[in-house]
């Protein structure tokens, strides 16, 4: 995957274009990660569809917003990101949204934009408000995980299970790296950089 800049008024952003037939997914990342984080499902994507993947402004490779006060919000993030998407000339795509991705999706849709269809996941229903935030982002030991590029098969269960219920949580599928991915430099570790 390599890494491509558009200029718009927010800053550069970085992002992965596939090609490919149809309407685009577009594929927009949770708080303090990348666009990588998108890797399997970009890989099994592409060829069948065409996949955008963005780095929001000050996240991965893109360039630190322009003017901070404008674009660092939920709905600065959703402008830049629609401004992007009208220079690639993505009149129209169905938008995926991990976390804070998902709380820009919800804002893209207020905002009316052409969105054919949305998955989000990992978005707690709040209001766009410090107290909000508050409300949702609570700490606790089931997300000390967050922010780590390696996560050990406990936590990767851990995550399995309060995505998906404990049925989940044992099923193979989840907890193991698909036979051609590298493995990981850590003992008992996933890699998800």
């Amino acid at each position: 995957m390599s890494n491509e800049l558009i200029e718009t008024s927010h800053g550069s952003i970085a992002f992965i274009d596939t090609g490919g037939p149809g309407v685009p997914v577009v594929m927009i990342h949770a708080n303090s990660i990348c666009k990588e984080s998108f890797k399997p499902q970009i890989e099994a994507l592409s060829g069948f569809r065409r996949v955008i993947a963005f780095d929001l402004p000050g996240h991965g490779a893109s360039g630190d917003a322009i003017a901070p006060r404008r674009t660092y919000s939920i709905p600065g993030y959703a402008d830049a990101l629609l401004e992007a998407l009208e220079t690639l000339n993505s009149t129209r795509f169905v938008a995926v949204g991990h976390s804070l991705g998902g709380h820009i999706v919800l804002e893209m849709l207020a905002k009316n934009a052409p969105v054919d269809g949305a998955l989000i996941f990992g978005t707690p229903p709040i209001s766009n408000d410090l107290e909000g935030l508050q409300a949702g982002f609570k700490p606790s030991p089931e997300m000390a995980y967050t922010g780590s590029a390696f996560l050990t098969e406990q936590e990767v269960g851990m995550v399995v299970k309060l995505a998906l219920g404990q049925e989940a949580s044992g099923n193979e599928f989840f907890l193991y790296p698909a036979p051609d991915t590298m493995p990981s430099p850590f003992p008992k570790a996933r890699d998800f950089r």
